[in-house]
């Protein structure tokens, strides 16, 4: 009596790689652009702005992902950031 063996994943680890790689080749492609287009794209100015504002994103994002988790569903940032 034979079994049937089944056939593994392809590729291994690298399945879905390229698309891994095609978004950080677009990433990296946007920011090379950008930083042409604007001299003041990879300034100081910029990553202080942007460090005094994610910490208010981050704030809110966890909240709601606990709200999510729990079951009380409610997707509307702009009620939770009025409270």
């Amino acid at each position: 009596m034979k079994t049937a063996t089944s056939a593994g994943k392809r590729g291994g680890n690298f399945y879905g790689l390229g698309t891994y790689l095609g978004l950080a080749g677009a990433l990296l492609a946007m920011i090379a652009l950008f930083s042409v287009l604007s001299s003041h794209f990879l300034s100081y100015d910029t990553f202080s702005t942007l460090a005094n504002q994610i910490p208010d994103l981050m704030v809110l994002a966890v909240g709601m992902t606990f709200v999510l988790i729990i079951g009380g569903i409610d997707l509307s940032v702009g009620s939770v950031l009025a409270l």
